[in-house]
């Protein structure tokens, strides 16, 4: 084709003899056997442009997601303890419960995950973060630990990410991050990656799209004979990173 739009023609021509006959040029055909003329047009290229916003959408509960787009989420508000009318944390077992999470995002490259803790010390406070009475297990180590009926300490671990029932995608927990009870952890020594780092600590992570994608993190903790009486408590933020 002409590098130029518009119309153009073309001459075909059929000789008796593979030498073509006595063909020397375009212009001096020579002795053919039939011919014939096309005539050709070329237009400008139809150019299609679609733009699709980037999005992401992030949810918590202590409830179990009941369907897409964080469907049937309840406040992220939890108590740990023994259950019943007191609901209190003693020495005689390691208590848990679960906290839901819910992603959706179109970004190009998947996402993460991040969990930052609001007391500086990793632990459950009762003086609003200044102290913990009951530690992040293992002193905060970057490692999972067993947490033992009866000797303070506070943990998690993180399940991989599975589609809610009509979604789509998955995403994979940290490694660390994934124990098995009774092994929790609490990392607030990593370097640049723990709870009480400005960003917080990668918990999950996908390189795909996500449409309702859950998560569970199990959070652990038991009391000792000298956990100092009161309430305790600690605040997470989840933080969900697109990589477009």
């Amino acid at each position: 084709n002409p590098s130029t739009t518009g119309p153009f023609y073309a001459r075909v021509t059929t000789y008796a003899n593979a030498t073509y006959g006595t063909y020397s040029s375009a212009t001096s055909v020579g002795n053919y056997v039939d011919y014939g003329g096309i005539a050709l047009s070329t237009t400008a290229p139809i150019k299609i442009t679609a733009r699709v916003m980037e999005s992401l959408t992030l949810c918590t509960s202590s409830a179990a997601y009941s369907g897409l787009s964080c469907a049937g989420a309840a406040a992220p508000t939890v108590y740990i303890g023994n259950g019943g009318s007191t609901n209190v944390l003693d020495t005689s077992s390691v208590y848990t419960t679960p906290i839901y999470s819910q992603i959706s995002t179109n970004a190009l490259n998947g996402y993460a995950l991040y969990l930052r803790a609001s007391n500086s010390c990793g632990g459950l406070s009762r003086d609003g973060g200044t102290t913990c009475g009951i530690p992040a297990v293992d002193g905060g180590s970057a490692a999972g630990t067993t947490i033992t009926a009866g000797t303070a300490a506070f943990g998690a671990t993180v399940s991989d990410g599975t589609a809610q029932s009509g979604g789509t995608g998955t995403n994979t927990a940290v490694a660390r991050w994934k124990t098995t009870a009774p092994t929790y952890i609490m990392d607030t020594t990593t370097s640049n990656d723990n709870v009480t780092y400005t960003y917080g600590s990668k918990i999950a992570e996908s390189s795909a799209q996500a449409n309702s994608v859950n998560n569970t993190i199990t959070f652990a903790a038991t009391a000792s004979l000298t956990t100092p009486a009161g309430i305790y408590t600690e605040n997470f933020s989840l933080i969900g990173v697109g990589t477009f």
